[in-house]
């Protein structure tokens, strides 16, 4: 007799996954995931592995599970990559498979998945320094100092600098880890007329790039270093001759002029002008500082200026600093000429000095003193003199007629004047007498007697 009872079974298998963490996390923080199988049907399944989308060394064996058994993967760790922030997150996937008892392949049905939500920044930081912060002035050479550093989490790709002031940037970087700092080599300026003008040196720097998810990085503050300059700026004239004098008409005298920049910044529209010849000599631009230019000439003496007594002889400089001041220097120089005189002596018919009386060069010939002719008052002594005249000139040298007041006539000569008398001539004298004089004689007492004293006037 026989009897057929139908059997049956399942078989099948549950994943799950989980981890320490769902986020968000950024570049090289490292996950733990936890992986579990179970057997969920009612018959043993062999050999059961799970496969890992993630997870380095995969698969991982779990073995044979009974029907309700549940085994754990060993915990496996995961550290998070720039390209993983860059998509916003890790997605992990893990199934598992195996054989039932009767030889029929199992697989989970779903798989287990765990997602981790990521993050990341990308920044750059750059500083600028220098090897001082002044003053300064021009020609003088600033060294500078960059240092750039990825301070986000990313590397940062193909970093450049770019500098206001140095040439030759933009500066080479090239690439930088999270964390990584890299140095520009060291770049010098040489301060200019405009720097000084302005009262510093102000620098920036910014440093750009490209992060590893492909966007760009710019610093969001400049590196900036700051130098304080200073100048002065002076032009001095210095003027000399070949002699100090007595020099007289038709000598020759030699001058220079030396001009110098005695400051620290080139000056432009230097010009040179003498009020003694008709001259106007214009230096060559720029005049450096410490530059000196010079310029000679030749003067000739004339009658006028024995007549003056000295030359006086002026010189102007002129010029214009790059910040746009005008500077300006004088000289001069003194030259004394051969004092040539005519005096002499006023005296009374008998010889006695006559003082406070008025001797003149009568140039215009009309007997009578007139403003601006030379002329001088006799002292105590009767002595007068009238100098700074020509030589050679025939001159006509009168006394005050109306000094005379007319208590006195002119005695020598007899008109007043002496006529073409030549500088030098130290004798030429005046003599007057008085006009209708008397005589008075008085004494103190009318009476005497033998031995009294009497006293007389006259």
């Amino acid at each position: 007799g026989t009897w057929n009872v139908r059997t049956t079974y399942d078989s099948s298998l549950n994943i799950t996954k989980t981890g320490n963490t769902t986020g968000p996390v950024g570049a090289d923080h490292t996950i733990e995931y936890y992986i579990r199988v179970c057997n969920t049907g009612n018959v043993t399944v062999y050999n059961v592995t799970v496969n890992d989308s993630l997870l380095s060394g995969d698969p991982f064996p779990i073995g044979t599970l009974a029907p309700g058994q549940c085994r754990n993967v060993t915990p496996k760790t995961y550290v998070v990559t720039e390209d993983d922030v860059c998509r916003g997150w890790v997605n992990n996937t893990a199934n598992a498979a195996g054989d039932d008892h009767c030889g029929d392949p199992v697989e989970t049905t779903a798989n287990a998945t765990w997602n981790v939500r990521t993050t990341y920044s990308s920044s750059l930081n750059i500083t600028k320094t220098g090897n001082t912060t002044g003053p300064v002035g021009v020609g003088h050479t600033i060294e500078y100092y960059i240092r750039v550093c990825n301070t986000g989490s990313v590397t940062v790709e193909n970093v450049k600098v770019n500098d206001s002031l140095l040439s030759g940037d933009p500066f080479p970087i090239g690439d930088l880890d999270p964390g990584e700092c890299r140095n520009v080599t060291p770049k010098t300026y040489v301060v200019t007329d405009n720097d000084v003008c302005r009262g510093w040196v102000n620098n920036t720097a910014d440093a750009a790039g490209i992060d590893h998810c492909g966007d760009p990085v710019r610093t969001l503050v400049n590196g900036t270093w700051s130098v304080m300059t200073t100048y002065s700026s002076s032009l001095i004239i210095d003027k000399t001759a070949n002699t100090s004098g007595p020099v007289t008409t038709n000598d020759t005298i030699g001058y220079t002029i030396n001009v110098t920049n005695t400051g620290n910044v080139n000056l432009t529209g230097v010009h040179i002008v003498d009020d003694l010849v008709p001259l106007f000599w214009v230096i060559p631009d720029p005049l450096e500082p410490g530059e000196m230019e010079t310029r000679t000439f030749d003067y000739h003496v004339t009658d006028a200026d024995l007549t003056a007594g000295e030359i006086v002889n002026n010189a102007t400089v002129n010029g214009t600093d790059p910040c746009g001041n005008d500077l300006e220097a004088e000289d001069s120089v003194t030259i004394t000429t051969i004092k040539y005189c005519i005096d002499g002596h006023k005296f009374d018919y008998y010889g006695s000095p006559l003082d406070n009386w008025t001797i003149f060069i009568d140039r215009n010939n009309d007997g009578k003193l007139t403003a601006g002719e030379p002329n001088d008052t006799t002292d105590v002594n009767g002595f007068w003199e009238i100098c700074n005249l020509n030589p050679g000139i025939g001159y006509k040298v009168c006394e005050d007629l109306e000094d005379l007041n007319g208590n006195w006539t002119p005695v020598n000569p007899p008109d007043g004047c002496h006529y073409n008398v030549t500088a030098p001539n130290h004798n030429v004298d005046f003599v007057n007498d008085q006009r209708n004089l008397t005589i008075v004689k008085t004494a103190d007492k009318y009476e005497v007697k033998e031995c009294d004293e009497v006293t007389y006037t006259i």
